[in-house]
């Protein structure tokens, strides 16, 4: 079968989750299938970047410059129905380019990975009698109205407001536009199949547990906490913000912490003599040795947390809001602890870095559950039952 995969940012390296996710569903979901790959840069990318693609048997890819966020044209969206990505992301040519590549290729099946790609749903494709895929990585819109909520100064709320509103629109015309819909929980499919009565398939966010579990362990550090996440996503700035103001000034002041991310240095709020931060690390793996435990206050957005399953996978145990884990099949207490307040934040991060044996058995609980549950292995493979299902529907 001929899939075309377009993603809104170039699959590699894998230093965000909605990258990770795109990466390593191509790479396992691939087997017998042609994947052709569109994807938009930005200004980081590098070409060699296309080695590691070429390595999962992807030879065609098509690569498009995205605008700038600054650009004058992104403007219109402001007075206009539409949101600042429509303009930031649609462009005519590409969707030229994109029909053209789908007729030469015979393409089967078009996946348009997160929301960003969904304005390349078309008609036209389907008139073509290629099926469309609309893989979301979370329900768009909450994300802008989540903010619009944790932001106190008047001007932000109403862009992020206006933002939702238009957002949500547009994402309901994906909906009704695709032939299938990926959710990465079971919640996100529920508020789709609802609403709009669509085919829905889950298809989670996940770990390569053979390359986590096969590295070296490293004697962790003790009393250090560390949390990793790029700083020009918004939920990350929300969340340690939330920690710093919040959780931080009450634990012990024998407690470091280390903050792993781009943009993390620009951070004023984390300009502390027990915090450091770092922007980038070698490999993305190393950073999960680099502490007793990970924090995860994360209060804004949808899907899973790549950095949860990626450190359970590494052994480093878990402490996070019980916002951001209700999409997981994990107990408190037995595989992570949840905390719903500062105060039990406190409580639970001192028992964690105080408590070896129990440090031992979450470590042990959670990567038999991401094993199980969360492999992109078998992920993958139920990705690629779902291309097979949906193109043999069309003869």
């Amino acid at each position: 079968m001929n899939i075309l995969f377009f993603t809104y940012d170039f699959p590699y390296p894998t230093n965000s989750g909605g990258k990770t996710r795109a990466f390593n569903l191509i790479k396992f979901a691939k087997r017998d299938a042609d994947i052709t790959l569109f994807s938009f840069t930005r200004n980081d990318f590098q070409k060699e970047h296309n080695d590691a693609l070429h390595a999962l048997g992807v030879h065609d890819i098509f690569l498009f410059p995205r605008k700038s966020v600054r650009d004058i044209r992104n403007l219109s969206s402001f007075i206009l129905s539409q949101s600042i990505f429509s303009t930031l992301y649609f462009d005519r040519g590409i969707f030229d380019e994109l029909l053209r590549v789908v007729r030469e290729k015979r393409i089967d099946l078009v996946q348009f990975e997160s929301f960003y790609t969904g304005f390349y749903l078309s008609d036209v494709l389907r008139d073509l009698g290629v099926k469309q895929v609309f893989g979301t990585e979370n329900i768009e819109y909450i994300l802008y109205e989540d903010n619009a909520r944790y932001h106190t100064d008047l001007a932000s709320r109403l862009f992020f407001t206006d933002q939702a509103k238009k957002i949500k629109r547009e994402e309901e015309a994906f909906y009704m536009k695709a032939d299938s819909i990926l959710a990465v929980t079971s919640q996100e499919k529920e508020y789709i199949t609802s609403r709009w009565k669509k085919n829905v398939v889950v298809i989670e966010n996940g770990v390569d547990i053979a390359d986590f579990t096969q590295r070296k362990q490293k004697k962790r550090p003790e009393n250090t906490l560390v949390f990793i996440g790029n700083f020009s996503y918004f939920p990350n700035v929300d969340a340690m913000k939330w920690f710093m103001h919040t959780v931080f000034p009450l634990l012990p002041s024998d407690i470091k912490l280390i903050v792993v991310g781009r943009n993390s240095s620009k951070m004023t709020f984390l300009r502390h003599e027990r915090v450091q931060a770092r922007e980038y690390v070698a490999n993305i793996k190393d950073a999960y040795a680099l502490g007793t435990a990970l924090i995860a206050p994360i209060r804004i957005g949808g899907g899973t947390n790549f950095k949860i399953l990626e450190a359970m996978a590494s052994g480093l145990p878990v402490i996070a809001l019980a916002e951001r884990v209700g999409s997981f099949d994990f107990r408190d207490g037995e595989e992570l602890l949840i905390a719903s307040s500062p105060q039990e934040f406190v409580q639970k991060t001192t028992e964690l870095l105080q408590g070896v044996a129990l440090r031992r058995r979450l470590a042990m609980n959670a990567k038999l559950a991401v094993e199980k549950n969360y492999n992109w292995k078998n992920i993958g493979n139920k990705l690629h039952a779902v291309w097979a299902s949906i193109i043999n529907e069309k003869y």
